[in-house]
């Protein structure tokens, strides 16, 4: 993470060293038109394609611009601006990225929640962007666009077992804090798949009693949906092992689909930084 960090970084400084205003202009057309972008034909597919480059990794405002400019077929104008704006609104206003401004000299990221509200984030966008002149994208911070990454739980094979995806933060203001996500269970020849919502706070519980299985091999716990609609039981075996079982049922609780297996202890670790990952995006 810190050396993508880095490396965007370096790229950046690259682009806007120069102190020539027109320079600045010409070396951001240069890196938009450079960008290897598919041809997008529509707006709504300007969208899922940056939501989807989103979903992999994290969209820069470089990247962002490329993407505004393919739409378009080239041209910096008024039009473009607010086309970005616009992008920008829509993804917030469905749920479906976080916008982070990150420091360029700590890499210190301040996260925008979508409950906030929107309208004041962009025009914040803007006036950074109005004061930032010729030298454009520079912009003091960095503007990423980003979505939680899934959360993978794996067996003795390295075989992803069960997924949790497409976290998407309910705009309420308040607590308690929802979550909608979908969640796939793969059993030998058998999938199971349902779309959920879950409290932000089942997810520290999960952590926290993750870490402390982690550290004692000893803690036996079950992570559940508030509904039933989902149970996860996590239980240490003597032989180092993680016998993992539950069910996940549809919405009306008349379909069932029950699991078990084992898990690696070491597989720990890393899930409890997959959902502290995803914590710090949506909290």
């Amino acid at each position: 993470m810190a050396h993508i960090q880095l490396l965007i970084l370096s790229i950046l400084k690259g682009i806007f060293m120069s102190s020539n205003s027109t320079d600045n202009m010409n070396n951001l057309e240069r890196w938009v038109y450079g960008i290897p972008l598919p041809d997008i034909t529509s707006y709504e597919l300007l969208k899922q394609e940056v939501y989807e480059h989103a979903k992999k990794d994290y969209v820069f405002f470089l990247f962002l611009i490329g993407y505004v400019n393919r739409y378009l077929e080239g041209g910096i104008t008024e039009n473009f601006r607010n086309c970005v704006f616009q992008l920008l609104y829509d993804l917030l206003i469905e749920n479906k990225v976080v916008i982070l401004f990150i420091e360029k000299n700590t890499l210190k990221a301040a996260h925008w929640n979508n409950t906030d509200d929107i309208k004041q984030i962009i025009e914040k966008i803007r006036s950074k962007w109005e004061m930032a002149g010729t030298e454009e994208l520079e912009m003091n911070d960095i503007i990423w666009l980003t979505t939680p990454s899934d959360l993978e739980i794996k067996d003795e094979d390295g075989q992803v077992i069960i997924k949790f995806y497409d976290f998407k933060k309910r705009s309420v203001v308040g607590n308690p804090v929802f979550i909608d996500l979908s969640i796939e269970i793969k059993m030998e020849n058998a999938v199971a798949q349902e779309a959920t919502t879950i409290e932000l706070t089942s997810f520290e519980k999960f952590m926290k009693d993750l870490k402390q299985l982690d550290e004692t091999l000893k803690q036996t716990f079950y992570f559940k949906h508030v509904d039933e609609q989902l149970q996860i039981n996590f239980k240490p075996q003597i032989t180092g092992s993680i016998q993992v079982e539950g069910f996940l049922q549809d919405n009306q609780h008349l379909n069932k689909f029950d699991f078990s297996f084992a898990m690696p202890s070491v597989e720990l670790s890393p899930l409890s930084r997959q959902i502290e990952s995803v914590m710090e995006v949506l909290s």
